[in-house]
């Protein structure tokens, strides 16, 4: 679902409060008014100068990642800042309170890894270093406990769960027809290759082929290239537009044709008898395991810092958020692995290139499962709202009666002010609305809720994004200051966040002269 890397903030809770029957619930996650204090124009003076070989802005899987690259060619003088007092962005993890019988972690935001496929090279390399993926490159094993288990998907429709996301059920000929022929098409695309020899669509996507003829699909929308090919079956059109708000946090008439291909045509994963069935890596708190890993590599973690200013001199003014201390860095290499619009506050003269979607997170903590819920790791609406649900407990086999349920929604860029002012109460009604046709009331059964915002939670890859001049240049150093983010891409994916911190790692290594090989 959602969500590869995201923004760093503090942690900040409500007071508990009811939802009926003993249920009690907060509004956690990141406080936005400290993030917003980066929109100041006011700098402090600082009383501390410091000094590190490199600095590293954000804790999510681009600044993790970009980390682990420099600490593996033997770079040890790195210093990372990170607003919030964990590490993550969007891929943190909480865990269950109260009663429950099981003490179960739940994810936040992103909740898995794909299997990656041939050319996805630093993927490859973590997942081998965390023993995920063994054995040798023409006969790769992978750790079946990590896979997701089967039943995968669930959707629910008219009073009765259906296995897989297409809805095959009472589908017509043309129904059927055209899904066919867009199966087909999207099988075509995986397998064509460019004229300067790189696949259409590849992961990371700067492997992607820079034909014409697949980049001029990222000025169209993905809505308008399925009317051109004829592709109008509402079934059809709602499978496209779930795959593309489950990615990009915004529908087919928002995002770009070329980012709706990419999606079905540009994962080719690596297969093996174990992945047969399943080609993703999931674990009860989500992307947060990955994290862990990661965070052990770091040489000198700073939290609760607020980077104010970057400059390309490699200055930088930071403040710390729990004693208000300011210190002035001297870094001899920088990375920026905020979002745009971050680092447009942050760094001199930088412009915001991208829009990001609002998401809601809610986390459903289950005395026990209602007797309908069918087993599976992913329960989607059909004539819901949101992107469903996810089951913290499946891979433990459903064992325990108690479960997590971690439950998804997108919303309008235009809503994010309100997202924010939604109080816990307003905001609790609405996994129990959406949920209701499949469970009646589910008041009875969940023991707390918890309830995240977050303001910018995935860049949109608008018709233009991907492919233009703005993005091309926001990637470009400035200074000593380089920049690592999924926003950079143009895509919210787990791939695209290791690409570029792993990316802008090997060219710091190369100002270095560390002799390094290429990992990407």
């Amino acid at each position: 679902m959602l969500f590869a890397a995201g923004a760093s903030s503090a942690i900040a809770c409500t007071r508990s409060t009811g939802l009926g029957s003993g249920t009690q619930g907060e509004l956690v996650g990141d406080d936005p008014t400290l993030a917003h204090l980066v929109r100041s124009s006011s700098i402090p003076e600082a009383s501390v100068t410091k000094r590190t070989s490199v600095a590293v802005v954000g804790g999510g899987i681009a600044g993790l990642s970009a980390i682990w690259r420099l600490v593996r060619a033997g770079v040890d003088r790195i210093t990372l800042f990170e607003l919030s007092d964990t590490l993550g962005g969007t891929a943190r993890a909480g865990a269950t309170r109260g009663n429950l019988q099981a003490d179960t972690r739940y994810p936040w935001g992103a909740h898995y890894l794909p299997v990656p496929n041939a050319e996805t090279r630093c993927v490859i390399r973590l997942c081998r270093e965390m023993n995920l993926m063994q054995g040798t490159k023409a006969q790769p094993t992978f750790d079946t406990l990590s896979l997701v288990h089967a039943p995968e998907d669930r959707l629910f429709y008219r009073g009765r769960w259906y296995d897989s996301l297409y809805l095959s059920v009472g589908a017509t000929d043309e129904d059927l027809a055209q899904r066919d022929r867009f199966g087909k098409l999207m099988a075509d695309y995986q397998t064509q290759v460019g004229s300067d020899g790189r696949p259409a669509f590849a992961l990371p996507a700067a492997l992607s082929s820079t034909d014409i003829e697949y980049t001029s699909l990222d000025a169209m929308t993905a809505l308008e290239w399925m009317m051109q090919h004829g592709f109008t079956s509402p079934r059809l059109l709602w499978y496209c537009n779930y795959a593309v708000l489950d990615d990009y946090g915004a529908s087919l008439n928002q995002v770009s044709a070329w980012s709706l291909l990419h999606y079905f045509a540009g994962r080719r994963p690596i297969t093996t008898a174990e992945t047969e069935g399943s080609q993703y890596f999931t674990w009860p708190e989500g992307n947060s395991h990955i994290v862990g890993w990661l965070a052990q590599l770091v040489p000198d973690l700073r939290t609760h810092q607020l980077v104010l200013r970057a400059e390309p001199t490699g200055q930088l003014i930071v403040c710390d958020t729990q004693t208000q201390n300011v210190t002035q860095w001297h870094a001899d290499h920088i990375i920026m692995a905020t979002p745009n619009h971050v680092a447009s506050h942050v760094v001199p003269n930088r412009s915001i290139v991208a829009q990001h979607a609002p998401w809601l997170v809610a986390n459903l903590s289950l005395e026990k499962r209602p007797a309908s819920s069918p087993a599976g790791w992913n329960h989607v609406m059909y004539d819901g709202k949101s992107q469903g649900y996810i089951d913290a407990m499946h891979q433990s086999f459903g064992e325990e009666p108690s479960t997590v349920w971690t439950w998804y929604q997108p919303l309008p860029t235009h809503s994010r002010k309100l997202l924010l002012a939604g109080g816990w109460r307003t905001l609790s009604e609405l996994p129990l609305t959406d949920l209701k046709p499949a469970y009646g009331n589910l008041r009875p059964y969940i023991e707390r809720m918890d309830i995240w915002r977050w303001g910018h939670g995935t860049v949109i890859p608008k018709p233009g994004l991907i492919h233009g001049d703005a993005l091309r240049r926001a990637r470009q150093p400035t200074g000593k200051i380089h920049f690592a983010h999924t926003d950079y891409s143009g895509l919210p994916l787990f791939e695209e966040a290791n690409y570029r911190g792993v990316h802008a790692a090997e060219a710091i290594l190369q100002r270095m002269g560390i002799a390094h090989d290429t990992w990407t």
